[in-house]
């Protein structure tokens, strides 16, 4: 996989390198008309350590013109301040590494806009609204040790979740679910997943998030169908992880460009790891909420 730069990953992913890397966790925000044009298409957030890689899509505008965008405060069509600037939309594609981390840019009240030139820049031609969501850290079950990352989402009244884990066997579908209770020994099944297949899943449960993150619950990786009582990967998704909905401003932050991927660096794969990308992730969210206020 490709480096990701001087600043290492979270340690949850790091985990991983002993057994193999877990897949990018990545969540798609849809883009649709702007105010002033339409050109559709999505933008796909992708986890890389504390920062995210965020690519854009759409229809291509005029030929070989840049076309600013930016993560915007509120909501579209009429978005507020800008609290990220992104690199130029050329043919409709734009690649950014932001410097905020998943969860941060699912904190709420955030969107993506797509301005029709500089010299236009008051025309916006694409807007997405960036979904709330939770980022969970998916540490060592309580019998194997298949670490990695999930996201839960909100669409629309329901709640997409995203498992991507270190793979199992090759081809082997290994059951999911979000439990009641605490890991390691998680209790009745709140909601059944699809199956993780190549250290993915990707599910659409007929709840909205609230639901789904309420009390104390955490999603639990099997095995197999076979070995069900072999747990694999496990994290908590309490309400708790939820970041408040940010203000109304932000400091603009500048972040470099370029396509890096999510890196799995040394470790044992050790449960001491796994606490410590817990702590990196609140500490990471306790900064992050801190500059906004500052602002």
């Amino acid at each position: 996989m490709p480096e990701s730069g001087s600043r290492p990953p979270v340690a949850a992913v790091a985990v991983a390198a002993a057994q193999g890397a877990a897949p990018p966790l990545s969540v798609t925000v849809p883009l649709g008309p702007g105010r002033n044009g339409t050109q559709e298409g999505t933008a796909t957030l992708t986890a890389d350590g504390s920062r995210t890689i965020v690519t854009i899509d759409i229809t291509p505008g005029e030929p070989g013109v840049p076309q600013p965008a930016h993560i915007h405060e509120g909501s579209c069509p009429n978005v507020g301040a800008v609290a990220f600037p992104l690199q130029d939309v050329v043919d409709g594609r734009s690649t950014t590494t932001v410097e905020a981390s998943l969860s941060e840019l699912l904190s709420g009240g955030l969107s993506i806009n797509v301005h029709r030139s500089q010299a236009a820049i008051a025309e916006y031609t694409s807007c997405g609204n960036i979904p709330r969501g939770v980022v969970a850290v998916l540490g060592p079950g309580r019998d194997a040790s298949q670490p990695g990352l999930a996201a839960l989402v909100s669409r629309d009244g329901q709640t997409e979740v995203v498992i991507a884990i270190v793979p199992g066997d090759a081809g082997v579908a290994q059951p999911a679910h979000v439990h009641e209770g605490s890991c390691p020994e998680v209790g009745a099944v709140a909601f059944a997943l699809n199956d993780v297949v190549g250290g993915r899943s990707t599910t659409l449960l007929n709840a909205p998030l609230e639901q789904v993150v309420t009390g104390t619950r955490a999603i639990n990786v099997h095995r197999s169908q076979q070995e069900i009582a072999a747990y694999v990967a496990c994290g908590a998704i309490s309400a708790a992880q939820e970041t408040p909905t940010p203000a109304a401003t932000a400091t603009p932050a500048a972040p470099p460009s370029g396509n890096a991927g999510l890196r799995a660096d040394g470790g044992d794969g050790s449960r001491l790891l796994w606490f410590a990308a817990v702590l990196g992730l609140v500490v990471a969210g306790g900064a992050y909420r801190l500059r906004r206020r500052a602002s």
